[in-house]
């Protein structure tokens, strides 16, 4: 892991704190980097930090071949664990799972578990997500911003970005609003 890296996420989240007054969030929904998760951990160590179920799914489909048999047991066996209720419930699975399927400690579904409080439904009861399980949000946001800040884009010209594509969003907003009035009207 870069260090660097964790240290930039590390300043960044110490910034936003800042402006945010100290008002930590509740939950964080990020992808799996680890950089990022350590300082999370470091900057919000009271915050729920939950990957995008769209992360896992991707990875589970590559490293986990047997999810890429739509004949075979497994991914029905996998979902049945996934979606169980109670985290009792869910490790009682996991064992069974794991001594049907003979996933031992160096498969990668195995080192995932040990992750689990980041993906695993169970574990999210009582927190909250305002819906935002999957990347759809996240794929949401950047389609908000494409046209205004890229890759290159400075701290400062971000901002000013930032309040133009608020801006935009508020006058389409305001036309859709309109657009029903209307309809409605006829």
């Amino acid at each position: 892991m870069d260090v660097a890296i964790e240290e930039t996420f590390t300043w960044l989240f110490k910034q936003w704190l800042q402006c945010m007054h100290g008002k930590v969030p509740g939950t964080i929904i990020t992808d799996m980097d680890v950089a990022m998760r350590n300082a999370i951990k470091n900057v919000f160590p009271n915050t729920c930090h939950r990957f995008f179920s769209w992360h896992i799914t991707k990875h589970l489909v590559e490293h986990v071949p047997a999810m890429r048999e739509a004949d075979g047991d497994f991914p029905k066996d996998y979902y049945r664990w996934y979606n169980t209720g109670d985290i009792d419930e869910c490790e009682m699975e996991w064992r069974r799972l794991c001594l049907k399927y003979k996933i031992d400690e160096n498969d990668w579904l195995s080192k995932m578990w040990e992750l689990r409080i980041h993906w695993v439904p169970a574990y999210w009861k009582g927190t909250f997500t305002a819906g935002m399980t999957s990347s759809q949000r996240s794929e949401s946001m950047n389609a908000f911003f494409d046209g205004f800040v890229n890759q290159k884009t400075s701290l400062r010209d971000f901002v000013d970005q930032y309040e133009k594509a608020l801006a935009d969003r508020r006058r389409k907003e305001t036309q859709e609003d309109f657009k029903s009035k209307i309809q409605r009207r006829q």
